[in-house]
């Protein structure tokens, strides 16, 4: 089950990236759910990451938390990008 939720979390951060390449900007609303998702997804990534054993399906579960958690990074980084540098985005 937690490996679904890091899937489907990763797969929404990736059409949030695809809208922003397709449209060329950023609609208003966008950017607000795309950061609560991103700081969602950063949550759920570090708690996914910190409950593993050594058991070797949570070593793939490791792997799709350490993804999420670095795609969540990048998310934000961005989102600190647009409200810095392109303030009329928001």
């Amino acid at each position: 089950m937690t490996r679904v939720i890091l899937m489907l979390l990763t797969m929404i951060q990736a059409i949030f990236f695809v809208n922003i390449i397709l449209n060329k900007g950023v609609i208003f609303f966008t950017i607000y759910s795309w950061s609560i998702v991103a700081l969602l997804s950063l949550y759920i990534s570090v708690k996914a990451f910190n409950t593993s054993s050594s058991n070797s399906d949570d070593e793939l579960n490791n792997y799709f938390s350490l993804t999420l958690m670095t795609i969540s990074l990048v998310s934000i980084g961005f989102i600190a990008y647009l409200a810095i540098f392109k303030p009329f985005y928001l």
